[in-house]
C-alpha cells in the first residue's frame, strides 16, 4: 500500500467508506423485466481490514501501516469472512424469489469498472455486484478502552446488456453496544467471537436496507 491510501485509511473510518454511490431502486419497467433473466454474483479479493487502536493511531502512515496489518492479521487468524459473500447470497435468494435465475461464478474480480465485471463475468444477463468499501474497528473517540465496529458496502445489480446500473446502494453502519461496549480483549475473544456477530449484524442490515430500497422487496 502507497502514503495516500494510508492516509485514506482515516477518512474510511470516521466516514464509514466514503465512496461516490447514489441510491438508485429499480423502476418498474426494470423489475418486471428480471423474471426469467439469468444473475451471477461478482467476487472480490479480501479486502484490507483496519483495527484501529489509539496506540496506533498516534503514528500518521506508520500507525496507519500498522492498523492494516494487525486487521489482516486478525481476520486471518479467526478466520473472518467477508460480508460481502453473504450480502450477495442473501441477495441471490431475494433475486430467485423474483423469479430471475441464479448462476454460479467463481472469478474473483480485479477491477470494479462495469466494463470489466462484464468481461470477468460472461453469459447471464445481470450481474448483482457486492463490494465492501470500509470494514475496520475504532475506539470512541471519548474511551480509547472500548470499541466499535464500522462496515459500509456497495451494492449493485448490473444489466449486461448495455452496462446500466439499474440498482444501487451504499450500505454504511456502526454496529456498537453504548450501554456495554467491549474493550479490546473482549471484542477478540472466543476466535473473535463479537466482532463477528458485529459484522454478522452489519451485513444483515445491508441486506435489508438493500432489499428494500433497490429491490422494492
Amino acid at each position: 500500500m502507497n502514503t495516500k491510501i494510508f492516509v485514506s485509511i482515516f477518512s474510511l473510518i470516521v466516514l464509514a467508506g466514503c465512496v461516490s454511490a447514489p441510491t438508485k431502486v429499480l423502476t418498474a419497467q426494470s423489475t418486471s423485466q428480471l423474471s426469467g433473466r439469468s444473475v451471477t454474483s461478482t467476487r472480490y479479493g479480501k479486502p484490507d481490514f483496519v483495527a484501529m487502536t489509539a496506540g496506533k493511531a498516534m503514528f500518521a502512515v506508520i500507525g496507519a501501516a500498522a492498523m492494516v496489518v494487525a486487521g489482516n492479521k486478525i481476520v486471518s487468524e479467526n478466520g473472518i469472512e467477508d460480508p460481502a459473500i453473504s450480502i450477495s447470497a442473501q441477495l441471490t435468494n431475494r433475486l430467485r424469489q423474483m423469479g430471475m435465475m441464479a448462476h454460479q461464478n467463481q472469478s474473483v474480480a480485479s477491477d470494479d469498472k462495469v466494463g470489466a465485471l462484464t468481461s470477468t463475468y460472461p453469459g447471464v444477463d445481470y450481474l448483482l455486484d457486492v463490494k465492501t468499501i470500509n470494514w475496520s474497528f475504532s475506539y470512541y473517540p471519548t474511551d480509547w478502552t472500548h470499541y466499535r465496529v464500522n462496515y459500509s458496502a456497495r451494492v449493485r445489480l448490473i444489466n449486461t446488456a448495455n452496462g446500466a446500473i439499474v440498482g444501487q446502494l451504499l450500505c454504511n453502519s456502526t454496529q456498537e453496544d453504548p450501554q456495554a461496549p467491549p474493550t479490546y480483549d473482549q471484542l477478540l475473544a472466543n476466535n473473535a467471537a463479537q466482532l463477528k456477530k458485529y459484522l454478522e449484524m452489519a451485513g444483515n442490515a445491508c441486506v435489508a436496507d438493500a432489499a428494500k430500497q433497490v429491490l422494492g422487496v
